[in-house]
């Protein structure tokens, strides 16, 4: 963590962590078109939340989704 200190005011590496943060949005948002259709802008906030989800609890959202048809 002290090496990744020294580079928080190097200008190279924030440019450089800026489009590789700018590529992914760009991947995420190319991904939710395809699946939901919507557009989102890339200049937007992303928050996303990366959960497992146990085998009881796909098991009831499957039940759900079977319902909800």
């Amino acid at each position: 963590m002290r090496k990744i200190n020294d580079l928080v005011d190097n200008p190279e590496v924030l440019n450089d962590f800026y489009h590789v943060k700018q590529e992914a949005k760009a991947r995420l948002a190319a991904y939710i078109k395809e699946t939901t259709g919507i557009d989102v802008s890339t200049d937007a906030i992303f928050d996303v939340q990366v959960k497992r989800l146990h085998a009881y609890k796909r098991q009831l959202l499957n039940v759900l989704n079977i319902i909800k048809q």
